[in-house]
């Protein structure tokens, strides 16, 4: 059986390695001048290079014609390292061996001396792995080994690493292969197999492979038994399950110009044609990140890598995209990638995605809410209730006779029938000021739209959501909206400023510039019917602003289902 690619197309030289020519320039500058140094950190992405880099310097000390920054290949110390046959260089997979017992274990064979070279080699791959107790097992010996051993650590996460290990280290960074580089690396190795491969086919692998040079061969080694003769950038979007640039090209038209029966129509071929749409979205996302990026004006690898008929489509769609927008459909997409783990339903939430995403239009305040809110009469104000301290920062020019219209909802202006006209404004916006005041929201619109206050709360922070899931709207107090909630924790995090203030941000558009005050829902709900029965000093005043004393306590028997056992607490 034939070796993998990856395996066969290895480089054995610095010079092969593929683009991280400022890795091996130094490394091969400290070889010629004696300046080696006793541990190394290789990090980076995968397939970048790095235990092949750390095969190659362990050639370089070690062939008999060395040490030399170009290593023969050809000696029995070169060939047993190319064929992982030596015992100077012990590789070890941290993965599966980053206990503190294989780290002791290590600690005793470096006093060991090199079998066959002049150095041993220790390269410890996904090195982020060993636990902490075995790094401070390893620290001594990093630090002071042996003068004939060197460790190469290899990582795709080096800020996991301990701080005291990154210091002893002498650390290189790998960077991801550009898209061109790739392809053509790719290319020059189809050539070697004698494969015939479309130039629109290897610029596909090279992206698909995100800059990653042994994840590239894997693909066209696949596509090499795939494909009879030549491959095309059909075989390759069919075997990879990629979309076509044909269905983004439509989906993104459709999108753009809002045209909700071809986003459905064109969901529905590719339900048929049974894609994953996990991949349709990821995909789409970005295929209008490279939309945005032509209707900004700039350009990218990727762009540059896509054949000459399908950047002719995007540039002229591109014209049809402002930048606020791009942004606005970039971030519905990547939430419903989001919403594809947790929602079985996944056609239902792609359809859902593009459809809003075809809604997504510059904001702006409607005009109709305001003018309702200019030409609605002047309200009554009746005697203020002080439960709830007003705001200070109102822009009313009497305070006096700004809070009494505060304390008193409108819906208690009159009895009940006084609810019938709220669907005539169910907007409560206006450029930079709600268009209602405050005193016109009450707690039954408040607990009528909570859902999309919630909704609302979840695309800004998913963490404040979670807690606000635990809250009820209890009343509405002046411009306060008491929520309470179930325990203590959600309450106490929800409380904290900047949780309130993005709570308070948020639900501005659906119910004007109100604050809300977190409770325990328990206690306050004691408190509120001690305050009803008590013979407080504001009986009097509460009174005289609710015409029906028993309907808040009704409202809270309803809510939390219980049932008055006494109206007397005495």
């Amino acid at each position: 059986m034939d070796r993998s690619l990856y395996l066969a197309y290895r480089p054995q030289t610095f010079a092969e390695v593929v683009e991280q020519e400022h890795v091996s320039r130094t490394l091969s500058n400290a070889i010629e001048t004696d300046r080696l140094a006793h541990a190394y950190l290789f990090c980076g992405p995968r397939g970048t290079g790095k235990t092949s880099t750390a095969r190659i310097l362990a050639k370089a000390l070690n062939c008999e014609k060395g040490p030399t920054p170009n290593p023969c290949g050809e000696c029995d110390n070169c060939v047993r390292i190319r064929n992982g046959s030596t015992m100077d260089v012990v590789e070890l997979d941290a993965a599966s061996n980053r206990g503190i017992d294989e780290i002791r274990k290590l600690r005793e064979n470096v006093q060991y001396a090199p079998a066959e070279g002049r150095y041993k080699f220790y390269i410890v791959d996904e090195a982020h792995q060993i636990t902490k107790d075995a790094f401070n097992a390893l620290l001594k010996t990093l630090e002071e080994p042996p003068p004939y051993v060197v460790f190469v650590l290899a990582t795709t996460e080096p800020d996991r690493l301990p701080a005291t290990i990154l210091s002893r280290c002498q650390r290189f960074d790998f960077k991801r292969l550009s898209s061109e580089k790739l392809a053509a690396h790719l290319t020059k190795v189809a050539a070697s197999e004698g494969v015939d491969i479309d130039d629109a086919a290897v610029r596909t692998i090279a992206r698909a492979a995100d800059g990653a040079a042994r994840d590239g061969l894997t693909i066209l080694e696949q596509m090499m038994s795939f494909s009879e003769g030549r491959i095309t950038q059909e075989d390759v979007v069919s075997v990879l399950g990629f979309t076509e640039m044909d269905v983004l090209c439509a989906l993104s038209r459709a999108v753009i110009d809002g045209d909700s029966v071809a986003i459905v129509d064109v969901v529905d071929r590719v339900v048929e044609t049974g894609r994953d749409l996990h991949q349709l979205l990821k995909d789409l996302a970005g295929h209008f990140r490279d939309l945005l990026v032509l209707s900004l004006g700039a350009d990218s690898a990727e762009l540059k890598a896509l054949a000459p008929e399908a950047r002719a489509i995007m540039t002229e769609q591109a014209k049809s995209l402002d930048r606020a927008r791009g942004v606005r459909l970039i971030d519905v997409i990547s939430q419903a990638q989001g919403d594809l783990r947790w929602n079985p339903q996944h056609r239902l939430v792609v359809e859902l995605a593009l459809l809003k995403a075809a809604e997504c239009l510059p904001t702006a305040a409607p005009a109709a809410p305001a003018a309702r809110a200019a030409a609605a009469p002047p309200r009554p104000a009746p005697s203020p209730a002080p439960a709830r301290p007003a705001p200070a920062t109102r822009p009313e020019s009497t305070p006096p006779r700004a809070e009494a219209p505060r304390r008193t909802p409108a819906a208690q202006a009159t009895p009940r029938p006084a609810t019938a006209p709220e669907p005539a404004a169910p907007s409560t916006e206006v450029e930079h000021e709600p268009v209602a005041s405050p005193g016109e929201v009450d707690v039954a619109t408040v607990k009528d739209r909570w859902p999309e206050a919630l909704a609302a709360v979840k695309r800004q922070s998913v963490p404040v959501h979670a807690l606000l899931v635990d809250s009820m709207p209890l009343a509405v107090a002046g411009d306060v909206i008491v929520l309470g909630f179930s325990h203590q924790f959600h309450r106490d995090h929800c409380a904290e400023p900047q949780n309130r203030a993005l709570v308070e941000s948020v639900i501005r558009p659906l119910f004007g510039a109100l604050r809300i005050d977190c409770q325990r829902a328990a206690e306050w709900t004691a408190n509120a019917l001690a305050h009803d029965d008590g013979g407080s000093d504001e009986e009097g005043d509460s009174a005289a602003a609710d015409p029906d004393p028993d309907a808040f306590i009704r409202q809270v028997v309803d809510m939390f289902g219980g049932t008055i056992l006494d109206q007397s607490l005495t």
